[in-house]
């Protein structure tokens, strides 16, 4: 039979109270006393807080017991004291390890909700991850939070403090913390651009370029002014995969739209359809990766931007019936 805690981490503001829990992995069928040690952290001393009991005792049929920590409010300015709570030496036919730190955070301690990634490659911008491959989440947010809810992108949400998440579909993602200490709400958010674990193809994603079904299709896009200055578009952090998005200048103002949809059950072919919000010249390439052909679309500096409608973009792509090999 096992012992443990119910977390490995609590918080409680000064003046304010939280429950911890121990359980036991199953039916004592006798009292069972559990004693505590504890170990101070940050400056805490046994003044900044009550409640922890010296040992807890479990009675036949009972396999969960809790106790409450109490967080003394008092007028120092306190940051970064906790309280880690262990086992002591277990009874016989008792095992047991781990332990639980209570953070005690100062009622002044601001709210601010933080984002912790792990497993993944990350920068100030965006994290890239795979389908189905678990991304593993920590809420890190400073001051007294008292609850949380994760958002991530796709209808899925979360309470926890840590957690592992995957997508099973490629696109870009928005991934929300909202965290509250009941008065106050701070929000943090990290975009996550998800590709294929199986890829269809050999598109490789860059600032400039977008892959699309599975990274078989390639999709990048050049304009141009009237004066022949000219520049590479830049991939929006949103879509889908089916859909890309390109901005020219502001990474507000995004310009062009390309989707490319599996028509094969249709009609045979693989399609391209766009819409652009400009009279800037641009050159849309949209590259098969696996049979290597290359569909261009142009418009003409100076020249509203037409509706793109190719419904016969790329026939030899319904190889099997499917766009993908």
């Amino acid at each position: 039979m096992e012992a443990s805690f119910g977390s490995s981490r609590y918080e409680v503001l000064e003046g304010r109270t939280v429950q911890v829990s121990v359980r036991l992995s199953g039916d004592p069928e006798r009292d069972v006393s559990i004693p505590f040690v504890r170990r101070h952290l940050g400056g805490a001393s046994e003044a900044d807080y009550s409640g922890v009991p010296a040992s807890i005792t479990f009675s036949s049929g009972v396999t969960t017991r809790t106790f409450e920590f109490a967080a003394t409010d008092d007028s120092e300015e306190d940051f970064g004291e906790s309280v880690v709570l262990g086992f002591g030496r277990l009874p016989a036919g008792v095992s047991g390890g781990g332990s639980a730190t209570v953070s005690i955070q100062d009622d002044d301690t601001p709210l601010m909700a933080v984002i912790e990634v792990s497993g993944v490659e990350c920068d100030r911008e965006l994290c890239r991850a795979l389908t189905g491959e678990p991304v593993e989440f920590a809420d890190t947010s400073t001051g007294p939070a008292a609850s949380r809810r994760w958002e991530f992108g796709e209808g899925t949400e979360s309470d926890l403090r840590k957690l592992a998440h995957s997508w099973s579909e490629p696109g870009f993602y928005e991934v929300t913390l909202w965290v509250s200490d009941g008065a106050r709400e701070s929000t943090s958010a990290r975009v996550f651009l998800v590709e294929s674990s199986s890829p269809a193809g050999t598109c490789e994603s860059s600032p400039e370029k977008r892959c699309l079904q599975d990274s078989r299709y390639s999709v990048a896009v050049e304009w141009r002014k009237p004066d022949d200055e000219s520049g590479a578009g830049s991939v929006v952090h949103a879509g889908t995969n089916d859909s890309a998005l390109f901005t020219f200048f502001n990474r507000e103002n995004w310009e062009v739209l390309i989707k490319v949809l599996d028509g094969c059950a249709l009609n045979g072919h693989v399609w391209v359809y766009g819409a652009s919000t400009t009279d800037l010249g641009y050159r849309i390439r949209v590259t098969d990766t696996v049979t290597g052909t290359v569909k261009e679309y142009r418009n003409d500096p100076g020249q509203p931007a037409p509706a793109i409608t190719d419904a016969k973009a790329f026939p030899e792509s319904c190889e099997g019936g499917s766009a993908a090999p």
